[in-house]
């Protein structure tokens, strides 16, 4: 999010230690949580069970309001508008700061043709920034596509739920206060957030796709749970998979997956994937 400030100080003129401040703040947080799990209990290697995992991923609430705290009260997102942070997604897509995956302009096409939703949930700021990085995306696709496809993929995007944190009042005339909760609200910071705050459909088949240990809950509360698996694992995919090794959740392939098992209303289903067309072409086996 360094670049959201780095955006407000170009346009105010001013030097920008926005990424070294940026920095301060992660390793304060890492140092939060390096001394709250050398003290939490059961230590990792101790917990064998979902509901001892979903516990000690709920306790990082405290290390995360810490992070919240810290920032506000350094003013850091100060003065941030909303054009700040439209340009600075734009910009993290051009430079490649912000990648997306193959085929993610096919998994909403393809779902949103069909009745199915789409929505995003993170633990990032900023919705804004996530719906405006999307939307430079879709505008600048290099995809030999007709004009009416990109035009549809935009609309889709425009309304597509993204559940997220957001830097408060950055349309007032002066920007935001650098506030990042409203109300007291706690925002979703998480994996207990993730899921409180999941738009899931009793009646319909739930499906999560995650990479993250913030993705746990929701992973497995779902009917299917697609964990992204690149090669070689990043950091945070391989602690998600080491969790899942150790609690005993023997996870296949998808290409293993019975259509017909997802399709009878099963749930707690756990599989990995190598990306989204993966996901597409599974998908379009349970029509």
């Amino acid at each position: 999010m360094a670049e959201i400030v780095a955006a407000r100080d170009r346009r105010l003129g001013v030097p920008s230690r926005a990424r070294e401040q940026w920095t301060s703040f992660g390793n304060a947080y890492m140092d939060d949580y390096k001394a709250h799990d050398a003290k939490y209990r059961p230590a990792t290697h101790e917990r064998s069970t979902t509901s001892q995992e979903s516990a000690w991923l709920r306790s990082l609430e405290s290390v995360e309001r810490q992070s919240v705290q810290r920032v506000e009260q350094s003013r850091y997102f100060q003065g941030v508008t909303r054009a700040d942070i439209v340009g600075a997604a734009r910009n993290a897509v051009v430079t490649g700061q912000v990648i997306l995956r193959e085929g993610w302009c096919e998994l909403i096409m393809g779902l949103g043709q069909t009745g199915d939703s789409v929505s995003v949930l993170s633990v990032n700021w900023s919705a804004m920034f996530i719906k405006d990085a999307l939307l430079y995306a879709a505008d600048h696709s290099d995809l030999e596509t007709p004009a009416e496809h990109e035009h549809n993929l935009m609309s889709r995007i425009q309304i597509m739920e993204i559940r997220a944190n957001d830097i408060v009042d950055v349309d007032d005339s002066e920007g935001s206060p650098g506030l990042l909760t409203l109300n007291g609200s706690p925002g979703i910071r998480t994996s207990y957030d993730k899921l409180q705050h999941s738009p899931l459909q009793p009646e319909h088949i739930n499906i999560y796709v995650g990479d993250s240990a913030t993705d746990f809950d929701c992973l497995t509360a779902v009917n299917l749970g697609i964990c992204i698996r690149d090669e070689p694992l990043g950091s945070s995919q391989r602690v998600l998979a080491d969790t899942f090794s150790r609690l005993g959740h023997e996870m296949h392939h998808i290409s293993s997956l019975s259509p017909s098992k997802v399709q009878s209303g099963a749930s707690n289903i756990l599989v990995w994937v190598r990306g989204l067309n993966e996901i597409i072409q599974f998908v379009n086996t349970l029509r």
